[in-house]
C-alpha cells in the first residue's frame, strides 16, 4: 500500500512506469509466473493422496523506485 501521489519509476529513474493518484487505486506492475501443478493433478484411482507437486515458473523481475509527489 502506498499513499496517493506515488510515482513508480525504473531504478535508473529515467522512465516513469505509473502514477497512483486516487485513494484505493490499484495497478499491476509485473505479472507473476505461471503456477505449477498441485498434488490434485497427480491423483489417480490407485494413488488417492499423492505427495508430490511441481514448482511454478519464475515471473519477470525489475528494480523500481517509488517517490511521493506533493
Amino acid at each position: 500500500k502506498v499513499p496517493p501521489g506515488t510515482v513508480v519509476r525504473s531504478a535508473a529513474g529515467d522512465i516513469e512506469l505509473l502514477e497512483l493518484m486516487k485513494p484505493g487505486q490499484r495497478a499491476l506492475l509485473l505479472p507473476g509466473g505461471r503456477g505449477g501443478r498441485g498434488n490434485a493433478a497427480f491423483k489417480t484411482g490407485t494413488n488417492k493422496v499423492p505427495r508430490i507437486a511441481e514448482k511454478g515458473e519464475k515471473g519477470p523481475e525489475m528494480y523500481v523506485v517509488s517517490t511521493l509527489q506533493r
